[in-house]
């Protein structure tokens, strides 16, 4: 596709193989943390790096990474509390702990959640409160810095009702507000897209994926009884 952001030259082969609307990337500048762990000869490999230098490969400014050996700090900090499976799950914690250093955060806040979160469980609890400030402290220890490092102070909370949205409740809301916002209602059930009928997910997003940002889609959804026509506009998803 010969444009310049990152991952360019790898994406662009692997494009050719798909529609290349399907891959996403990080911002210019934005914080990326690594486990090093992860990117062994045989793991470059396999996603199709032709080189050990992967962050020129993608294009990544090494300033805004830091990498670290995750997975075996880890395992150093389990030791023989838990089985190997429970401990990887620990591994983002790890990472929460360095962007508490990274971005000046209270790690105390994260142990409290994690006390009430895991309170029947006060053995994966500890585990990942220890994880956790691992993290901080190799933060600490190697003075690990990213050029967008900012703080958001906290405000006093105004009484009221707040919600806590999951990561699963909030991808469902922004897939209902697309469906809104293209025309859909809910209680609409696709039944052709481009004039050809379809009954699974998979068929509508091969047809999709065919299409570019800004295309159109034209579909026909059974609504109330009837057969309704729409035609919807591709978009780059936020």
């Amino acid at each position: 596709m010969g444009l310049g952001y990152p991952g360019g030259p790898i994406v662009d082969r692997l494009a050719k193989q798909g529609n290349p609307t399907r891959f996403k990337f990080a911002k210019p500048h934005a914080t990326i943390i690594i486990d090093t762990d992860s990117f062994g000869p045989s793991d470059l490999k396999k996603a199709d790096f032709m080189t050990d230098d992967y962050l020129a490969e993608l294009g990544v400014d090494p300033d805004c990474v830091v990498a670290c050996p995750i997975s075996q700090m880890v395992k150093n900090v389990a030791g023989d509390t838990v089985d190997m499976k429970t401990a990887m799950k620990c591994r983002n914690m790890f990472a929460l702990g360095l962007v508490c250093w990274l971005f000046n955060r209270d790690v105390k806040l994260v142990e409290n959640f994690l006390k009430e979160k895991f309170a029947k469980k006060p053995v994966v609890a500890e585990l990942n409160i220890k994880v956790v400030n691992a993290g901080y402290d190799y933060g600490s220890n190697v003075h690990a810095s990213v050029p967008a490092t900012y703080r958001i102070e906290s405000k006093d909370k105004i009484p009221g009702r707040y919600m806590d949205i999951t990561g699963n409740k909030a991808t469902a809301y922004g897939l209902i507000a697309a469906a809104e916002k293209a025309g859909l209602r809910i209680g609409d059930v696709i039944i052709e897209v481009e004039g050809t009928k379809v009954t699974k997910m998979d068929e509508l997003n091969a047809i999709k994926n065919k299409k570019q940002i800004g295309d159109t889609l034209k579909l026909k959804v059974y609504r109330d009884g009837k057969e309704k026509d729409i035609t919807v506009t591709l978009q780059e998803q936020p």
